[in-house]
């Protein structure tokens, strides 16, 4: 006999099972009233790309990138009316790069500075009273209607097309552009039509349009090598096509000019800064002079006497570092008070950059107020590896005197080279 005991149970463990069952493909859910709460994104029973939860008011709660389900990328926390919260990075499951935290009018609060998951560094910076957040700060306010056409960015054979987890920057970030298309300056789009299964593996490519020199191939591989949220029809994962536009355009290589200090300049605001405005003032770097040991022996040496030497040689390199101020928006540019030994006092070098002997520039450009105080940071010239989060860290954690406008001290933006190199 059946009691009502083991009848809740069964009832329980059949809505469990229609529950895993649905959780393949886009899950959303809903407040009370209807209202959007959150859109989940599973494969196979998995959180796989980013998913993302919602305010009643419809912004931005929180976002996060989930890979076979493992935190594995930027997470997000928001404000209620769509200013930034918190911002981390994490990789494979560890916190790695800026943990950065804002107050409720959008400025700088805190940044912590993470090493495959152990803490390097904390920079706090005092509460800005006169900061005015621009438009574009606000990352969390979102509107629905624009929400939900996204869903139709993909033409396709079902009622919710098959997605790249990522959306198609994924697909991009792996296109190896070939070395012939570079050469002759070849540019253009490839457009393939992938036949993705319900587990979102690719199984098939047909190209519509070509582009020669290698770059059908290489979209067809990045395509391949992409997992997808799979079909759905009537709210079942299902098979089939989605038409994709893989695009080749050879990134700009800008020219450096020097800067002359005493040449007012007028640079925007950090906030209308784009990345192609990036190195148009920045003065050239010269690489130090690298000194070359020799180790001369006439006699023949021992193996444990020349591994000792080799040994001694190693320890005698090391990172040295020559930072720069290059151009900013004001008279008299704001100055590191210390000089430019004060930054690089407060730069901690990652590990990983010592391992690789990675030698290259991080240009940041920084916003100090009319007190000195260093209000935020933007790099515009990448290195990696960590180098580019040190080095924001460093400045962050750094008094400068204010820059000057008409004999008066002014809030002012100035780019800062940090370039990494070695000495032997």
């Amino acid at each position: 006999m059946i009691t009502p005991k083991l009848k809740l149970l069964f009832f329980f463990f059949l809505c469990a099972q229609a529950f895993n069952k649905a959780q393949d493909g886009k899950v959303d859910l809903y407040y009370n009233d209807g209202k959007i709460k959150a859109e989940l994104n599973y494969v196979q029973g998995v959180l796989n790309g980013f998913s993302t939860w919602y305010f009643h008011n419809g912004n931005k709660e929180k976002e996060v990138y989930y890979n076979d389900g493992k935190i594995d990328g930027t997470v997000r926390y928001f404000y209620e009316n769509g200013l930034l919260k918190a911002e981390f990075n994490v990789k494979n499951g560890i916190r790695d790069g800026l943990t950065k935290f804002y107050y409720p009018n959008g400025g700088l609060k805190e940044v912590k500075s993470f090493e495959k998951g152990a803490l390097v560094k904390t920079v706090e910076v005092g509460y800005d009273s006169n900061y005015v957040p621009p438009i574009k700060l606000y990352l969390g306010a979102v509107n629905q209607l624009e929400r939900r056409k996204k869903e139709n960015n993909f033409l396709c054979g079902a009622e919710r097309c098959p997605e790249p987890i990522g959306g198609m920057e994924t697909i991009q970030s792996k296109l190896i552009y070939p070395k012939k298309a570079l050469l002759y300056g070849l540019e253009g789009k490839v457009i393939l039509v992938a036949t993705v299964n319900e587990k979102g593996d690719v199984v098939g490519v047909k190209v519509e349009k070509g582009l020669g020199l290698g770059c059908t191939k290489a979209a067809v591989d990045a395509v391949k090598s992409t997992k997808f949220l799979p079909a759905e029809n009537k709210g079942k994962v299902v098979k089939t096509w989605v038409s994709l536009t893989v695009n080749f355009k050879i990134p700009k290589r800008e020219k450096t000019v020097a800067f002359n200090p005493p040449t007012k300049l007028k640079i925007p605001e950090a906030d209308e800064l784009t990345q192609t405005e990036e190195t148009k003032k920045a003065q050239p770097i010269e690489k130090p002079k690298e000194k070359v040991v020799k180790v001369v022996r006439q006699t023949p040496v021992k193996k444990t006497e020349t591994k000792k030497a080799e040994k001694k040689v190693q320890t005698f390199k090391k990172v040295v570092l020559h930072v720069k101020l290059l151009s900013c928006d004001a008279d008299v540019c704001p100055q590191p008070i210390g000089g430019v030994a004060a930054i690089e006092k407060n730069l901690v070098v990652p590990h990983k950059v010592k391992q690789l002997k990675l030698e290259g520039n991080v240009i940041v450009l920084t916003t100090v107020d009319e007190f000195g105080n260093v209000r935020d940071t933007h790099v515009i010239q990448r290195l990696g590896h960590g180098c580019d989060e040190a080095a924001e860290v460093a400045i962050l954690d750094t008094r400068f005197k204010p820059g000057k406008r008409n004999g008066k001290n002014v809030r002012s933006n100035i780019k800062i080279l940090i370039p990494y190199s070695y000495k032997y």
